[in-house]
């Protein structure tokens, strides 16, 4: 696997005054970290960085050695289990890189590989039927049974469903969730969260301890839909079951 500046992508991903968005922007446009680096401030400018953000680009090695945070989510990632995977690691899903303000970095527990299978989302309502819940658990269980990974977002109701029926059938599973990956949400999901670490894979844009917020769920949702062939919806919110919609 080809070495890549994991300290740099985390001090410039969470701990510098650079916003995720305009560094996602920026990667995409020069696909790694050192042409970035590399890249002229007239170069920089012209999409949107000044030269007080340029100055943080090319101290980035020194400011991240010195950041506590960055090493103790480096400790973090030492841990059996544990991974990092930045933009430009070879186990960084392709399809992800596709979609507008693609995450600097992924915090994976459990398996990075199936990052990179090939995957159907499974998603609805928190406060599904009994119907709907039975159907997000055959359709996971059948896109299982077809060696698709079912993506979801660990949230009560279909999500739930949709990730106990993976786990049934083959085990490959991934739940992408709104807080730091060393949280669960809700707390009554945990043991669930752990399953999914040992056979499937959880997965976080957030820093270490990051709480729940409410702004973090759409920002969770881009990398479900990214990171997906397709997405399932079973039931939406507002609806009352999935005949209605039939």
């Amino acid at each position: 696997m080809v070495s890549v500046p994991l300290r740099e992508y985390l001090f410039l991903s969470h701990f510098s005054t650079l916003s995720d968005q305009k560094f996602s922007k920026l990667l995409s446009i020069y696909g790694d970290l050192k042409s970035i680096v590399s890249a002229t401030p007239q170069e920089l400018a012209s999409h949107g960085v000044n030269s007080g953000i340029v100055g943080q680009f090319k101290s980035a090695h020194r400011h991240a050695i010195s950041n506590s945070d960055v090493q103790k989510t480096l400790e973090w990632s030492y841990l059996e289990g544990n991974f990092i995977v930045c933009y430009e690691d070879i186990r960084y899903p392709q399809r992800l890189k596709e979609i507008d303000h693609a995450p600097a970095l992924l915090y994976v527990k459990g398996n990075p590989d199936l990052l990179n299978t090939d995957q159907i989302a499974i998603v609805g309502s928190r406060k599904a039927s009994p119907y709907g819940l039975s159907i997000a658990f055959q359709l996971a269980r059948q896109t299982s049974a077809a060696r698709l990974t079912v993506t979801s977002g660990l949230a009560s109701g279909i999500d739930r469903r949709a990730h106990e029926g993976a786990l049934e059938e083959s085990g490959q599973t991934i739940a992408v969730i709104g807080s730091g990956i060393d949280r669960c949400y809700p707390t009554k999901n945990r043991r669930l969260k752990r399953e999914i670490e040992i056979s499937g894979a959880v997965v976080s844009e957030f820093p270490l301890g990051s709480p729940p917020l409410a702004h973090h769920f759409p920002r969770r949702n881009r990398i479900i839909s990214g990171l997906s062939m397709g997405v399932l919806v079973v039931e939406e919110i507002g609806r009352a079951s999935c005949r209605e919609r039939v």
